[in-house]
């Protein structure tokens, strides 16, 4: 991100990025102009930093890739084009922007998540890097020059980490007597988005994640995964289909070690039912990475409206403000933010630790390969060697090995009997040390499922789905179709995902028999046995077991 390159250069330690000439008095405020090329386009951007206090604000302009970021004093935060803020709260996240304050203003803390090179001709910065979490962050800087009241600045400026390179160059050094006193602060919350009434309702697909219909520019309607913690997301596909047009190329990680290309765009108009944001940037992807999907929304829509997932009705209802109706009586869970997504406090079995909402993740409990290592889970759950390849994203396919865990908690609420997977990871999300687990589909839709971003909470509110088969069935014109299997024993039973319901118990079934077919797939006890038929032919005995 830009703010790192910006921000490595106003270090003051022994290795010197922003200094003063001889017997030029230290400027308590600096701003810093520069031109940026970048992910394919050109633009620009501004740092402010007190070297007093270590505060800063980097605002970046790059079209749809356009950012702010900064710390105050007290909060460290990170925004998009549009003001839409996460205040950061992960540990690891709030350090690496809390970082580039210390680094401004301060000699170099021990603690720093990084480390600096020197030039050996002039004892200045030459190279600054630091582990954000996913990836290695790399800034060089050279071509040091006096400016303003005899401050010492580099002109050039290179960044690198997994979404591209960057390359900037300082154009004007200011050093003003005062600021302003929110200068620090994030920019104004976003008045793009609207919703008629104040609530709307939409129904969505569980297929093995979340899938609402939306509307772009008001075209057609488009199937688009529900994320907790992403962005905005169009495919190849999507976008030629609206005749929008792209700009700009980077790269993009997730799960797994490995990058895809990505490019960018604004779109004016998305309505998901009677709720529309305005004027949003997307990235765009290949069509095969979301496996016929037309694209993701999350965070900005979770920023914008309330959110009550309704897995029992297949309902995402949206709301201008958290109605009390919805969480009457459930105690609120907090969050904080890891970049975008919600983290909450919880605990695997005797294990504490931060756990991550992920309603774009399609399995159940992925545990990261640090949590599992610092405390050898590996022998606590007799875990078997990991297969590879079983958890996969857009990083590509990580390592992982099956458990059940007795006991999860969740904030406030607790599941059990809970089969998960241990990850065996190097790099990409997997492999993050600063939270434990990433929870996924299989844990929701245990709950009728409340979001509440403004507040910073969720609620595990009673509903939800407590299927007991391992089978997940969706309706697909007037078929029950398997889209998803959770154990190993709906598996050993014959059943294949795509494979259609034609009989439960001896009794015919048709797509609008979905709710009857769940009825007797949930709290029958486990040891029930159910006799399915799919395809007409195929016939399969379940026995029903608790599990998540």
């Amino acid at each position: 991100m830009i703010a790192a390159i910006l921000a490595a250069a106003i270090q003051t330690s022994p290795a010197v990025a922003l200094g003063s000439a001889p017997g030029a008095p230290a400027a308590r405020y600096v701003r810093l102009r520069m031109t940026v090329d970048g992910y394919g386009m050109n633009g620009s951007a501004t740092l402010l930093v007190d070297r007093e206090q270590a505060r800063y604000v980097e605002h970046f302009d790059l079209g749809p890739e356009s950012s702010y970021q900064g710390f105050d004093g007290v909060h460290a935060w990170q925004s998009d084009v549009n003001g839409t803020t996460a205040i950061q709260g992960n540990s690891l996240d709030r350090a690496t922007v809390r970082a580039w304050g210390d680094l401004f203003a301060f000699e170099r803390p021990a603690d720093a998540p990084g480390s600096v090179a020197t030039d050996p001709a002039t004892h200045r910065l030459a190279r600054f890097s630091m582990w954000n979490g996913n990836a290695t962050e790399t800034a060089t800087f050279s071509d040091y020059q006096t400016f303003s009241r005899g401050t010492i600045a580099p002109r050039s400026i290179t960044y690198t980490d997994d979404n591209g390179t960057w390359k900037a160059r300082v154009t004007s050094v200011e050093t003003p007597d005062d600021v302003a006193g929110n200068a620090f602060s994030p920019p104004p919350a976003p008045r793009d988005s609207s919703i008629a009434g104040g609530q709307t309702s939409v129904s969505f697909l569980t297929a093995t994640e979340i899938i609402i219909p939306v509307r772009i520019d008001d075209g057609p309607v488009m199937h688009f995964i529900l994320d907790t913690g992403g962005q905005n997301v169009l495919t190849t596909a999507s976008v030629k289909q609206l005749g929008l047009h792209t700009i700009g190329h980077g790269t993009v990680g997730g799960a797994g070690a490995g990058v895809i290309p990505t490019s960018f765009l604004t779109v004016r108009s998305v309505r998901i039912g009677d709720a529309e944001m305005r004027d949003q940037p997307f990235i765009v992807i290949d069509s095969s990475v979301l496996g016929g999907i037309d694209g993701i929304v999350g965070f900005e829509l979770l920023s914008r409206f309330a959110a009550r997932i309704d897995y029992r009705a297949n309902t995402l209802t949206l709301a201008s403000s958290l109605p009390s109706a919805w969480t009457q009586g459930v105690e609120p869970t907090p969050f904080l933010f890891r970049s975008r997504a919600p983290q909450i406090d919880g605990s695997i079995d005797a294990f504490p630790g931060s756990l991550v909402i992920d309603t774009g993740n399609s399995g159940v409990l992925d545990v990261n390969a640090p949590f599992a290592t610092a405390h050898d889970l590996w022998t606590y759950y007799h875990a078997a060697l990991p297969k590879k390849g079983t958890l996969a994203g857009v990083g590509g396919a990580v390592a992982s090995s099956n458990i059940v865990v007795k006991k999860l908690r969740l904030g406030t609420a607790t599941v059990t009997n809970v089969h998960g997977d241990l990850t065996q990871a190097t790099a990409g999300v997997e492999a993050n040390a600063s939270f434990a687990a990433n929870l996924g589909e299989g844990i929701f839709r245990n709950f009728t499922f409340v979001l509440d971003y403004a507040h910073q909470r969720v609620y595990f509110a009673p509903g939800g789905i407590h299927d007991e088969s391992g089978v997940r069935f969706a309706r697909v014109g007037d078929r029950i179709v398997v889209q998803a299997l959770r154990t190993r024993s709906a598996r050993a039973a014959g059943i294949r995902v795509g494979m259609t319901l034609t009989s439960l118990n001896g009794r015919a079934v048709s797509g609008s028999d979905l709710a009857s077919v769940r009825a007797q797939l949930e709290d029958q006890g486990p040891g029930t046995v159910v006799d399915m038929v799919f395809d007409g032919t195929k016939h399969a005995k379940l026995t029903l077991v608790d599990y998540l």
